[in-house]
């Protein structure tokens, strides 16, 4: 891995050139996922995977919603 990998809560950024964008990898039931971040700024790379969080450790449809919900 080029970049420096960054780990958080769940899952780690990384990048896979030196100049490429940055990906947010994680693992649901035993498998591990990849979602570029499609940013090549670190410091934007990790709010945007921070804000997936509550996405990946959701585990119902019913929390899913309650995240989507508006007022």
């Amino acid at each position: 891995m080029a970049g420096k990998v960054v780990k958080l809560e769940i899952g780690t950024v990384y990048q896979k050139t030196a100049n490429g964008c940055y990906y947010f990898r994680y693992q649901i039931n035993g498998q591990r996922k990849a979602v570029s971040l499609q940013t090549k700024n670190q410091k934007e790379a990790i709010k945007k995977a921070k804000d997936m969080i509550p996405i990946v450790k959701a585990t119902t449809n019913e929390s899913l919603g309650s995240l989507f919900a508006t007022s």
